[in-house]
């Protein structure tokens, strides 16, 4: 498969074998100022087109509008207790955690649940 369009062809029909039998010298080549240069642009590059991508293909949507019309169905009413009770669950967590972080270690110095002893400390 060449340029003439049939069967592929193009970059990855000379480049990635390039590639896996020389990674070393891909790698020293990226490690260099102008191959970081290099791979920023294709970051770049990478990223503005899957903004516009996603912005083409979302435009005209209201993704809260869309979330809390389906988290209002009675059908979804268990899923959205089941993540609000998560989320709940580890913001006190994390709150506690910073408030107190010893009150959060389980018998054996891990991280306890309902298992761990709820307000059991470490032994000294």
């Amino acid at each position: 498969g060449g340029p003439s369009g049939s069967g592929g062809g193009g970059a990855s029909d000379t480049f990635l074998p390039w590639l896996d039998q020389q990674p070393e010298r891909v790698l020293r080549m990226a490690a260099s100022a102008e191959g970081k240069s290099v791979v920023l642009d294709l970051c770049s590059c990478f990223v503005s087109t899957a903004v516009g991508v996603y912005l083409e293909k979302t435009a005209g949507i209201n993704a809260f509008d869309d979330f809390f019309s389906a988290a209002s169905r009675a059908g979804n009413r268990e899923a959205v207790q089941e993540i609000a009770g998560h989320v709940t669950g580890e913001a006190v967590r994390t709150m506690v955690e910073v408030v107190s972080p010893g009150m959060m270690m389980g018998p054996h110095g891990g991280v306890g649940g309902a298992a761990g002893g709820r307000g059991a400390r470490p032994p000294p």
